[in-house]
């Protein structure tokens, strides 16, 4: 046996080896001499990490290198075994399928689709298929390929058939020259340049431009399709046309690149005899940087980087058509509403518009008060310009002229705006989406919002005599699996029941409400059964004598009634003249969590339907998610920072930015169902759309979109988002892109201390700080 040093060369199949890898296989044939060929080629493989870029072992490389080893006398192979060679059926139908014939236009066939070939039934009348209608047959492809069956969608119709396998010609002259290729760079990265084989329309097909259009889907699916199925994704497609038979002409119209002819010697032709027919040449590349790949990927180390780099770029999701359709009515919504208002206050055609001042609005509302109406404006017209988008005029508006405008524009724009985008968002995700069984479901809360002084004179108060800035009460009603706002105000006193009420309004029959402390009172209840909206309250200790004995008893569960003392009745009188007052059913739920007792009470009593009492704990700390909307309002929007001085101008930066939330929370939630796609527990098997599932298991969300980013993202696009018509998908794959690349698991029990924003205007010890100051036994000196 001869050594290692005695070999001509160490690249074999396609690898280089290095001396100490050959010593390795020299050794592994010695000691497993009982082993059959290709049971040592599966074990070299192993031991060498030689597969291909979907994992699979290069055996037939491999058998191919221990023959030339053994043409060396480098190793000694067993005898190989005597087997029957296989011989391929040909392929053909039992019955040719019967399909009508089409001489139609492409309109009335499309849409057209690709169907790949993955069942065992579809493949072999596929393989029939062009046995029988393809001028060269059907020939076994070597090594990677796919299959596809064209066709329509309307007739529900196959149209024909194409093939793509990783066998393109080893050496053709006008490719090579084109990529720039050398010797080396080839023998790397031929895999990287795929065939189009076969490409077939049955003859009974006459459709004018079928054959583009094929083309054109095919070259914008096959990358993916390829990474999908062999783990990479090819950068070049390259065909050859029969011109006795065919003028290429539908290559050229989907925008192939002719590149000359070949010389007709065929893929094995040594003696260059050139008995094969001379045929044009055409390419297609994939990707952008497609002659880089092909010159400066031959190093291992590179081409392993690309395939890595294919692998994590085919896990970026995209949006779907459905997402995108939804989105234009979003758009749709706000340019009807701006129409709509435009009629109410614009008399004359002027310069400046509802939908312009809607846009300054949003994009002040994003800005710190910091910036300027002006910086505002010519951000926006620069925005514009970028976008190749129409404007009113050449120049911005001058900024008094916005503060005129901005007068005018009713701050129930926002308002319907949100009301609407909220509705068509329902309309789209109707079937039991965000529901909690069968009801939607909805938190209220309250917060004060620190005013401009200027609004002392429309109705707004001081908190203290020392206060600089009057306080306002903004309360909203917050759809909870949705996460937007559905109902808000804001308003000059601090009755938040009285605000609570009042969203009523705007709610259904059936609906549910989630309410913290201190929303609990008899004309709350009263008000919930009278207009059969169901109410989940968190109850105080001291609110009815029943309440109170309720927490200190043994039960856990139990329906009662409620009926207000005679003073208590006294005073509901006085407020309430017209208000009956009977005694009323409520269900009162106690729980523990540590050390804290919590007790709620419910107007849903059916125990038979809601018998599970977790649920109602549940929904109820569900809830902090309105807390969580108000700390986005106050720290990422930082809507206290305003840039009116006026009450309308006031509620028009604070019901925008509930506006923009709602926008927000459209992207946000369809990133979040597709993050956690595939940690749902609920049956695949089932019909439900990714919002469907999400919704259902609101609480058992792995992952989260950052909420924060997709703000920012969303700011810095909103003229893109909303007028941007003609390249609506682009722009919206494009924020949706960036929305779902930043994301956070849930880390589920972490608590947070409790933090005031109230500025700090001196030093003061922390809470911590005195208690461990109390805590510190005094020192006692020595006498």
């Amino acid at each position: 046996m001869k050594a290692i040093d005695t070999l001509p060369k160490t690249t074999f199949s396609g690898r280089r080896f290095t001396r100490k890898q050959l010593t390795q296989v020299q050794e592994t044939v010695q000691t497993f001499k009982s082993l059959s060929r290709k049971e040592l080629a599966l074990t070299l493989c192993e031991h060498l990490s030689w597969q291909t870029p979907n994992g699979k072992l290069k055996v037939n490389s491999c058998l191919t290198l221990l023959g030339e080893l053994e043409s060396h006398g480098i190793v000694t192979l067993p005898a190989k075994r005597k087997t029957k060679a296989q011989v391929r059926p040909i392929p053909a139908f039992d019955e040719h399928p019967k399909a009508p014939p089409i001489n139609d236009t492409l309109d009335s066939v499309g849409p057209i689709t690709l169907q790949r070939i993955t069942s065992k039934e579809d493949r072999e009348c596929w393989k029939a298929y062009l046995q029988t209608h393809h001028y060269l047959g059907y020939k076994h492809p070597v090594g990677a390929h796919l299959g596809y069956f064209i066709v329509s969608e309307a007739r529900q119709q196959k149209l024909g058939c194409l093939l793509f396998s990783a066998s393109a010609a080893w050496a053709l002259a006008p490719r090579d020259e084109l990529i720039g290729w050398k010797k080396k760079h080839r023998q790397k990265l031929l895999h990287l340049v795929i065939s189009n084989d076969r490409f077939l329309i049955f003859p009974w097909i006459n459709v004018p431009n079928l054959a583009s259009r094929v083309l054109s889907l095919a070259t914008k699916q096959i990358g993916d399709h390829w990474l999908s199925a062999h783990g990479y994704r090819p950068v070049l497609i390259e065909t050859f046309v029969d011109t006795t038979k065919y003028s290429g002409t539908c290559y050229l119209a989907a925008n192939w690149q002719y590149l000359g002819k070949t010389k007709g010697r065929g893929r094995f032709d040594p003696k260059h005899e050139c008995k094969q027919t001379i045929k044009d040449i055409y390419v297609y590349p994939l990707e952008s940087d497609w002659r880089h790949t092909l010159t400066n990927c031959h190093r291992s180390s590179s081409l392993k980087k690309k395939y890595r780099n294919d692998i994590q770029s085919s896990n970026t999701r995209s949006v779907g058509d459905a997402f995108v359709a939804l989105w234009e009515k979003v758009v749709k919504v706000i340019s009807e509403v701006a129409s709509q208002y435009d009629e109410q206050w614009r008399v004359r055609n002027r310069v400046i518009d509802s939908m312009l001042i809607i846009l300054l609005i949003f994009r002040l509302v994003c800005s710190k008060n910091s910036q300027s109406y002006g910086t505002t404006i010519d951000e926006l017209w620069d925005s514009c310009d970028r976008l190749d988008l129409p404007l009113p005029q050449k120049s911005s508006i001058a900024p008094s002229s916005f503060c005129t405008a901005r007068k005018k524009l009713d701050e129930t724009a926002f308002k319907q705006i949100n009301q609407r985008i909220i509705a068509t968002y329902a309309q789209q995700y109707q079937n039991n989406s965000y529901r909690w069984l069968g009801h939607r479901i909805f938190a209220v809360d309250g917060s004060r919002v620190n005013l401009p002084r200027s609004l002392l004179s429309f109705g707004y108060k001081l908190p203290s005599d020392k206060a600089y800035h009057p306080q306002g009460l903004l309360s909203c009603l917050y759809q909870l699996k949705s996460q937007m706002p559905f109902d808000f105000d804001l308003v000059s006193h601090t009755n938040e029941r009285f605000c609570a009420q009042r969203h009523l309004k705007v709610l259904e029959k059936n609906d549910v409400v989630v309410y913290d402390r201190g929303y609990f009172s008899y004309v709350m209840l009263h008000q919930h059964l009278k207009s059969k909206i169901h109410a989940v309250f968190r109850l105080q200790e001291s609110s009815f004598t029943i309440i109170r004995d309720f927490f200190s008893s043994w039960q856990t569960d139990i329906i009662t009634t409620i009926y207000p003392s005679s003073k208590t009745r006294r005073d509901i009188t006085l407020e309430h003249p017209d208000l009956e007052i009977v005694p009323l059913q409520m269900r009162l739920i106690k729980y523990q969590i540590g050390d804290n007792t919590f007790c709620l009470g419910t107007t849903l009593v059916d125990e038979n339907r809601y018998s599970n009492t977790q649920n109602f704990v549940d929904i109820y700390h569900a809830r902090w998610g309105v807390e969580e909307l108000y700390k986005v309002s106050k720290r990422i929007f930082v809507i206290e920072d305003f840039h009116a001085k006026s009450e309308r101008g006031v509620k028009q930066e604070i019901f925008a930015h509930f506006a923009l939330v709602t926008m927000n929370r459209i992207f946000a939630n369809q990133a979040d169902a597709d993050l956690n796609q595939s940690n749902d527990s609920i049956n695949p098997a089932v019909n439900t759309t990714d919002h469907e599932r999400l919704s259902l298991n609101w609480q058992m969300c792995k992952i989260k979109t950052n909420f924060k980013n997709c703000i920012h993202v969303f700011a810095r696009s909103i003229e893109e988002l909303l007028l941007l018509q003609t390249k609506m998908n682009t722009a919206v794959e494009r924020v949706y892109r960036f929305i779902i690349g930043r994301n956070q698991k849930e880390r589920p029990g972490r608590s947070y201390a409790r933090k005031s924003m109230k500025p700090e205007s001196k030093w003061r010890p922390t809470k911590k700080k005195k208690k461990e100051t109390l805590a510190t036994p005094p020192i006692i000196l020595p006498l």
